[in-house]
């Protein structure tokens, strides 16, 4: 890890507060979803100047299938394939190299909302204390059917937080999963997605630190908006659906991310109004003062429980003993 520490220290920004981060909301075509996902997206961007930080933090979707690679009201068009989530990640990383100022690449969706404020002390922090890190909302394992192999740890795609370093890593070896067989998700030992990003970022991160691998992939958590029961958080607490008895500002000032969505059916005024709701809770409890909340995210990062089905995991003896 030093000599990685060490490279890494050369993309180490000194900017302070002129920090540049670009976060892409992956969109598609499908079911309108670009449609909640501009929705999204303009929120936060109304978010981020409130906060003064428009000059810091630019905010873009990014959608495939076009003719041609292009901006337009801060939406990236790109010419993979739609569907194929990794290879459109993969030219919108290439794109935003060539043509956009970065530091740090936050990569979310378009049913995540972003703590804006907390995102951006957290990677002023870690640019200086760990910048040999990557962050991702959580790391899943067997339990969400991911492939049972050695490469089956994954960051999940809602939040991960790239600095350049790994930005051009990853584009470098972008190809190296290729290399092995059965890359994908598993559904009854049939592999039904060997495209999604996610995933086959992870699996190439993992091919190529090998046994330093979960010493770089961090989760820092993700805080649930009346989507999921009974979800393990910090210290051991399990928090139910959000609703007005707990709908206090001690309890998202934790998290950097939200989920938004439950299920497939939930239509886009439901997505909107869980939008619309985190907006003014954040807009009007401005935190200047995030330590507590990294020092916990941070403290969260080291707990093995962030692993997802971690105890059914066929290679927890193997990954826990590297």
């Amino acid at each position: 890890m030093k000599e990685l520490t060490a490279i890494a220290n050369k993309y180490r920004t000194d900017k302070g507060t002129n920090m540049k981060i670009t976060i892409l909301l992956m969109s598609c075509k499908i079911n309108n979803y670009h449609i909640q996902c501009n929705y999204i997206k303009q929120k936060l961007i109304e978010l981020t100047n409130i906060l003064n930080l428009s000059d810091n933090i630019k905010i873009y979707d990014y959608i495939g299938s076009h003719e041609k690679q292009m901006i337009n009201n801060n939406s990236i068009y790109l010419t993979s394939d739609d569907t194929n989530t990794y290879e459109k990640t993969i030219e919108c990383f290439e794109f935003i190299r060539k043509n956009i100022e970065f530091d740090y690449i936050v990569r979310t969706n378009g049913s995540t909302f972003i703590n804006i404020e907390l995102l951006y002390n957290f990677i002023k922090y870690i640019n200086y204390n760990s910048i040999n890190n990557i962050f991702s909302s959580d790391l899943l394992s067997l339990k969400n059917q991911y492939a049972p192999n050695e490469y089956d740890i994954t960051m999940a795609g809602h939040l991960m937080i790239f600095n350049k370093f790994y930005i051009d890593t990853l584009l470098k070896y972008k190809y190296l999963y290729k290399t092995i067989s059965g890359a994908g998700i598993y559904i009854n030992n049939n592999v039904i997605y060997d495209n999604i990003d996610d995933l086959i970022i992870s699996t190439n991160l993992h091919i190529l630190y090998k046994d330093k691998y979960l010493d770089i992939i961090k989760s820092v958590g993700t805080g649930f908006y009346k989507c999921i029961d009974n979800i393990k958080i910090y210290e051991g607490n399990s928090l139910c659906k959000w609703n007005n008895t707990n709908k206090e500002f001690n309890f998202i000032k934790n998290f950097i991310s939200f989920r938004l969505k439950s299920n497939s059916s939930e239509s886009p005024n439901e997505i909107y109004n869980k939008v619309n709701d985190l907006f003014d809770v954040y807009q009007n409890n401005i935190n200047t003062d995030n330590d507590n909340q990294i020092i916990n995210i941070l403290n969260y990062s080291k707990n093995p429980d962030v692993f997802v089905g971690w105890e059914s995991n066929p290679c927890y003896k193997k990954l826990n003993n590297l």
